[in-house]
């Protein structure tokens, strides 16, 4: 597991983030503390990442088909996608219904 610590302060407060990021699980838990003269807070909050792929099949199961996808950065002028892009804009639409029988 990767762990990140940035702190940052100002006035009465410290503030300080905290990241692990386990890359088996590929969830990311991340917690913002806030220590000051009026008390501390804790904003912890865990993510799941997921990779264009992982969308594909979840939207495939959902019954939607993969149209296009661009780079974010571009996405208001839908540029191609880069293989060492770390976001991207996917746009998908209703496959083909299926009768039941």
């Amino acid at each position: 597991m990767a762990n990140r610590l940035r702190e940052e302060s100002g006035g009465d407060q410290v503030g300080l983030d905290v990241f692990r990021y386990d890359p088996v699980t590929q969830i990311l838990d991340a917690n913002h503390v806030h220590l000051g003269t009026d008390g501390q807070s804790f904003m912890p909050i865990r993510l799941r990442l997921a990779n264009p792929p992982e969308f594909d099949l979840v939207a495939s199961i959902a019954g939607l088909r993969l149209r296009d996808r661009w780079a974010t950065a571009g996405s208001a002028s839908r540029s191609p996608r880069a293989a060492g892009d770390t976001s991207a804009v996917t746009n998908g639409r209703a496959g083909r219904s299926r009768s039941r029988r």
